[in-house]
């Protein structure tokens, strides 16, 4: 798998993943991927919106709304535009809407159990290229003035 090419852009992070199997090839390098030809993306649009846009007529878009300190509540709607007929996109979204349930619960434990609660630039961690969403997020985190327990 290669590291995915992204872009910060104000609030605006954009990754492109780009995935192939393993076979000891170089990874490609953030500059060489093709990123004008992919539909395929992700967005996260600070500080709460996050955006697969999986196909021109398909995208999933999740808002996280903070409830206190320690929880936040995940609102999760999809968007299509491939089926048109009436009883049979109704059944589209419905399984939709449960996929899109079945994937955010198996996310929930990692989420969860996840330490350090919190996130920030310096926490020791050996970052590799395939890692510069994470950067990019935490770069854009500090710039906002978010911060960590610790005050990073």
């Amino acid at each position: 798998m290669n590291g995915p090419a992204c872009k910060l852009e104000g609030d605006l992070l954009v990754i492109w993943p780009d995935n192939e199997k393993d076979e000891g090839q170089r990874p490609l390098r953030p500059e060489e991927a093709r990123i004008e030809t992919s539909r395929t993306h992700l967005q996260f649009i600070f500080p709460n919106i996050w955006e697969n846009w999986i196909s021109d007529n398909l995208r999933v878009f999740a808002a996280f709304a903070p409830v206190d300190e320690g929880n936040t509540m995940m609102y999760i709607r999809q968007y299509q535009r491939m089926v048109g007929l009436p009883l049979l996109r109704q059944s589209f979204d419905a399984i939709g809407k449960v996929f899109n349930g079945i994937v955010a619960n198996q996310d929930r434990p990692v989420v969860e159990t996840q330490l350090p609660k919190r996130s920030s630039l310096e926490m020791g961690e050996f970052l590799i290229q395939a890692d510069r969403p994470i950067l990019l997020y935490r770069q854009r985190r500090r710039e906002l003035g978010a911060t960590t327990s610790d005050g990073s």
